[in-house]
């Protein structure tokens, strides 16, 4: 039966009361479980936005659709849910998805149904223990008997609701398709989970028992062996492995994928060549292959299909022959869990030394302010720079972040992946400039100049006066793409730049900097943000007289000015006028009958401090006749 909180639940007792006035006993107690735990995922707001009516049928279409499963695949279907008569919601369809219950099914499922640009509404998910009859019976597959938690002869199912807009029939094929190649990669990542923390512990157990003969510093193998530990410890969520050697043949050296290695999603990775001559990698990569060191990290091309909908990691361990040569490369993809973007940089074993390095050389005092800034820093550094930055790279990052700390700067760093696929951008800028627009300008900005196909991003706000913004951007083309840091950097800075930051320096320009300050502070308000966004700062400092005069003599104050346009305005003539908005029926005739067409108008609404509010409006003519 279902528990107390599901009875006590307003919004559903309704529905189990209707279950038990419709349905003999023996039923009624199979579906008042199925409904209660149908609906334990679905929040009351959305519960009570429901007829019972509506609940229950929704209900009972998920039931019928749990009553039938032939064999072990997934099951999917695609149901129009027409809404009740007179009611004012739209035609939508549901999604439902039957599998063997196992982790991230549901992330997973989110994510494929996003991936085929479909707008889910809302999602109910539950996990049944479902008894069905045996493929000898009369009905295969029917269902018999549920449990509401795990009993004897009773097998886990998951079933899935996703409630999304209405699609077309044109679309199913193309949904089922992503559905089923996304939970057949869940299913051999959770089977193949066990194997491969087997082969991460082998692989450390291999290491320490040859650690004299590594040709590293003993530390390095104690920390890449705590290391390997660490991702064991539910840091990370192993999802696939590949086993790759090193081999010398006479035309270089090759690295060999051994075919029989793969594990779980990388069972089902296309495009991996089976052996691959390391000259003709991206220049530098082949250093970074043969590099004598035991841990390395890297960024996959490939987006994980499961769990979260974000680029693969790579964690790989390295073996070497008994002359200190690369022999083999241990490749392990997956995702970093949740607690490790929290984690402190000196609790991740093998990171802690590259933290120690940065904060002696920083040369500040142990205990002083200076390295507890700079160590802050490096605790919220993204984690993919954390790992996959070079000693001397996290070094100079950290420390210019550091030293722009509590000031208005803004500041772009870059940095190239070591496997030549990713550009990874730090862009530092004051937390009151920035908002979404800027966030996309910028972004614009670095998928244009760094030649990106894809770009993701991710903000981080805290109490300081910066907001930091990491974008990683996907660049298959790297190797051709030639940028100057500096040169971007002011590109960037004067893209982002506030119009009140330029009206100040514009000010300061034509005024002594006590009067321009007493400017400022009045018509920076002054200036309406539909003002801002038409005009330049230097259009702002030349107003500021006609909206003068206007105050002063509380009549009207012209100015005629010529201008370029693309609708062919030759002339702009703005009027300031004093309380009150003038109508264009008044202002037409007057301009037409000086022999002036009139293209287009603006009206914006100043209001200094203490005034009447003053109105602008600015007409793009041209002449009648030449």
């Amino acid at each position: 039966m279902p528990s107390k909180p599901i009875k006590d639940n307003a919004f559903l007792s309704s529905v189990l009361s209707k279950i038990d006035e419709k349905f003999p006993k023996s039923r009624a107690a199979d579906l008042t479980l199925f409904v209660s735990r149908f609906y334990a995922s679905t929040p009351k707001s959305e519960l009570a936005k429901r007829s019972t009516n509506e609940l229950l049928e929704s209900a009972l279409q998920a039931w019928h659709f749990l009553n039938q499963r032939n064999g072990p695949a997934p099951k999917i279907e695609f149901v129009h849910q027409q809404p009740e008569q007179g009611s004012d919601k739209l035609v939508t369809t549901k999604i439902y998805i039957l599998v063997n219950d196992m982790p991230f099914i549901v992330d997973s499922i989110r994510q494929a149904v996003n991936r085929c640009g479909i707008n889910i509404r809302a999602v109910n998910n539950t996990v049944i223990q479902v008894q069905r009859d045996a493929r000898s019976s009369k009905t295969p597959g029917q269902l018999s008997s549920i449990k509401g938690s795990a009993s004897k002869g009773h097998k886990g199912e998951a079933l899935c609701c996703v409630a999304c807009g209405l699609i077309s029939e044109s679309q199913f094929n193309e949904i089922e398709k992503e559905l089923r190649d996304t939970l057949k990669l869940v299913a051999v990542a959770v089977k193949d989970y066990r194997p491969i923390c087997e082969r991460a512990k082998s692989v450390r157990e291999e290491l320490l028992k040859n650690a004299d003969s590594l040709p590293v510093s003993s530390n390095e193998v104690e920390e890449s062996s705590e290391f390997i530990q660490w991702l064991l410890d539910n840091h990370f969520t192993f999802l696939g492995y590949e086993e790759y050697r090193i081999k010398k043949l006479k035309g270089g050296s090759v690295i060999e994928l051994q075919k029989d290695s793969k594990l779980g999603i990388s069972k089902y990775k296309s495009g991996l060549k089976h052996q691959v001559k390391l000259k003709s990698l991206p220049k530098g990569t082949a250093d970074v292959i043969l590099k004598k060191q035991l841990c390395g990290f890297a960024k996959s091309s490939i987006k994980s299909k499961v769990h979260r909908s974000v680029h693969l990691d790579y964690v790989l361990i390295k073996e070497f022959d008994s002359k200190g040569n690369l022999a083999v490369e241990h490749r392990f993809v997956g995702l970093y869990t949740s607690s490790v973007y929290y984690q402190t940089a000196l609790d991740i074993p093998l990171i802690r030394e590259k933290v120690n390095s940065v904060l002696e050389q920083s040369g500040f005092s142990p205990n002083g302010h200076s390295i507890k800034d700079l160590l802050q820093v490096i605790n919220v550094f993204p984690r993919d720079e954390l790992f996959q930055s070079s000693l001397e790279q996290l070094y100079s990052t950290a420390l210019e972040i550091t030293q722009i700390q509590e000031t208005r700067t803004s500041k772009l760093f870059i940095r190239k992946d070591s496997y030549g696929k990713f550009f990874s951008c730090l862009v530092y800028m004051p937390r009151d400039i920035y908002n979404t627009r800027v966030r996309q300008q910028v972004q614009a900005f670095l998928k244009r100049e760094l030649g990106a196909t894809e770009i993701e991003f991710n903000t981080y706000l805290s109490e300081s006066t910066l907001a930091r913004i990491h974008f990683v951007l996907h660049v298959p083309t790297i190797q051709k793409i030639k940028f100057n840091q500096a040169s971007l950097e002011a590109q960037m800075v004067e893209l982002i730049k506030p119009w009140d930051d330029y009206f100040i320096e514009a000010l300061q320009e034509n005024y002594p900097d006590s009067e321009a300050d007493q400017l400022f502070s009045i018509y920076s308000s002054c200036y309406s943000a539909a003002y801002k966004e038409a005009y330049t700062a230097d259009e702002g400092v030349k107003d500021i007289q006609r909206v003068a005069k206007v105050i002063d003599d509380k009549e009207l104050a012209l100015d005629l000015d010529s201008c370029t346009s693309v609708v062919g305005a030759e002339l702009s003539f703005k009027i300031f006028s004093y309380s009150h908005q003038l109508f264009l029926s008044d202002v037409a005739p007057i301009l037409e009958n000086l022999g002036l067409n009139i293209i287009s108008e603006k009206a914006f609404r100043l209001k200094p401090e203490g005034e009447a509010e003053i109105w602008l409006h600015d007409f793009s003519l041209f002449r009648k006749n030449k």
